[in-house]
């Protein structure tokens, strides 16, 4: 089995797992938008030199 085949392989298992929680309620979509916002913009200040830790940027 090559590399290739190995990795595939191994994102095809974590996909049927994910896919155990499908579908997601509307709560659970929102704060995954939540989560995935406040790292975008934690990220983003990192990026432009602040120091702010991610949970002083979740009290924005």
């Amino acid at each position: 089995m090559t590399d290739y085949q190995k990795l595939l392989n191994t994102i095809t298992q974590l996909k049927a797992e994910m896919d155990k929680f499908r579908p997601l309620d509307q709560t659970q979509v929102k704060l995954l938008e939540q989560q995935i916002r406040l790292e975008h913009v934690w990220s983003s200040n990192v990026i432009e030199g602040s120091a702010l830790s991610m949970n002083e940027t979740r009290q924005f």
